[in-house]
Formats: C-alpha cells, structure tokens, sequence
C-alpha cells in the first residue's frame, strides 16, 4: 500500500486492515504457546497451565473493555449515597440500647 493511499485510506479500511493483522498475529503466537503443551518436549505443572491461561484471560478482559468503552466516558462511578446507608445501618445497629447523641443533648 503506497503512502498516498493509506492517507486517502478511511478509518474503517484502516482499522480492517490492521485488525486482521494484528488478531492474525496474535493467533499465531497462541498457537505457539499451544505447541508447549506436548509433553515429549516439555514438562509443566498445571499450575504453570493455570498461570498461562490466567495471564491471557486477563488480557482478553481487558481487550474487551477496551472495546466497550464509549469515547468521554468514565468507567468508574463514585456515589456516598450507599456509603451513607451502610454507616446508617451500622449506627443504629451500634446505638441499639444506648442513647443516641440527640437524645443525649436534648
């Protein structure tokens, strides 16, 4: 693909086009890792099984995020309101029997 192309190139073509290469590549590494897993060359563990398969979950999650993000939006939500509700619980739970310091004021 000459450079005159790729700048009139659109976003799509562009993202096609490198995402082929790319997941292609990494399927090739995949099945590279695969090929570990013949015994007649190679001894593991299967807790060496589950850290491999761990780590590229971890990595497939996050591929996944990456993806379902909206542009501008934060992933985090912050709210006191539950907060508030838990402390309220826990101090009535705490004052049951005892006076509470409005009652101790008045």
């Amino acid at each position: 693909m000459t450079k005159e192309n790729i700048i009139k190139e659109s976003k799509r073509k562009k993202f096609a086009r490198i995402a082929e290469l790319r997941v292609n590549n990494a399927l090739s590494k995949i099945n590279l890792i695969a090929n570990i897993a013949n015994t007649k060359f190679y001894e593991y563990s299967e807790d060496d099984v589950q850290e491999i398969i761990d780590v590229l979950q971890d990595a497939l999650f996050e591929l996944k995020t990456k993806f379902n993000k909206k542009p501008n939006q934060l992933t985090l939500k912050f709210s006191l309101s539950n907060k508030i509700e838990d402390n309220e619980s826990k101090n009535s739970s705490y004052n049951d029997g005892q006076d509470s310091e409005d009652q101790i004021a008045a």
